[in-house]
């Protein structure tokens, strides 16, 4: 399992799960994806606890220091400044809703964007942020659903310094690229994507960022998902590698299941 020593600039290096109930949302997410749970070494103010993988190494956050309106994953970009970045992004049109705090041995702040979806700004310090990713237990994509995709894109582009390219394979899709990643492998540095949410999603679907977590199998995911009372949203979906559900957990935080391969 190799481990992430740490994050481009312009990479999402930490996510976490904002609930007023974090006990039965680690409870849930232990059985379903196998993780172990200790406190962070640095504290956090509302005892953010860490998720583990079998091996130890951490992949997320689950705790009630950021709690939300509902419980739901808040996706953080790496940043050099997050003072900075945070003054850009009103800049650019969004609105600053939790000021710059210390959290976990970094230093972070959560925006909205012009459009109402809330994502993170990570400055490590102490702590890089997640270190295992694109493997079953971990995190492995992150994706942006717009109903302005082109406002969208100016607002995330200009901020993160992300460029798209468009999918060859969905024309509604867009990949996240981030020219910051050194290599020479154009996939390697996507760091997500923005679909293009049309007339056949539900009215009432607003603008917002959801995490993948991979599985070794999805059939065996989701009979225990439901088994500890998770709801699935939609049916099983294909993509080129693999499939995926969205579901949302007993609290009704939204995310999505993939298995790669299928």
């Amino acid at each position: 399992m190799p481990v992430v020593d740490a994050h481009s600039i312009g990479s999402f290096s930490w996510l976490e799960l904002a609930t007023s109930q974090p006990s039965p949302a680690a409870d849930f997410y232990a059985a379903l994806m196998a993780w172990g749970f200790k406190e962070s070494e640095q504290g956090s103010p509302g005892g953010t606890m860490l998720a583990t993988m079998p091996g130890g190494n951490i992949v997320c956050g689950v705790g009630s220091t950021l709690q939300t309106d509902v419980p739901s994953w808040t996706l953080f970009v790496n940043v050099q400044d997050v003072a900075a970045t945070a003054a850009q992004a009103v800049a650019l049109g969004g609105t600053v809703v939790v000021d710059a705090m210390d959290h976990l041995g970094a230093r972070i702040a959560i925006i909205k964007d012009p459009h109402g979806a809330s994502v993170g700004l990570w400055q490590a310090g102490d702590f890089e942020g997640l270190e295992v990713n694109n493997e079953p237990g971990a995190m492995m994509w992150a994706e942006y659903c717009s109903r302005q995709p082109n406002e969208s894109m100016e607002f995330y582009c200009n901020l993160f310094g992300w460029e798209g390219d468009a999918d060859q394979h969905n024309n509604k899709y867009t990949l996240l690229r981030n020219p910051r990643i050194e290599t020479d492998v154009v996939e390697a540095r996507y760091v997500g994507g923005m679909v293009a949410m049309d007339e056949t999603w539900d009215a009432d679907v607003s603008h917002h960022w959801i995490p993948y977590f991979e599985v070794a199998s999805l059939d065996t995911s989701l009979s225990k998902f439901r088994e500890l009372g998770g709801k699935q949203v939609t049916p099983e979906m294909k993509i080129p590698d693999g499939k995926f559900v969205v579901a949302n957990d007993p609290q009704d935080a939204v995310f999505i299941l993939c298995m790669m391969g299928a």
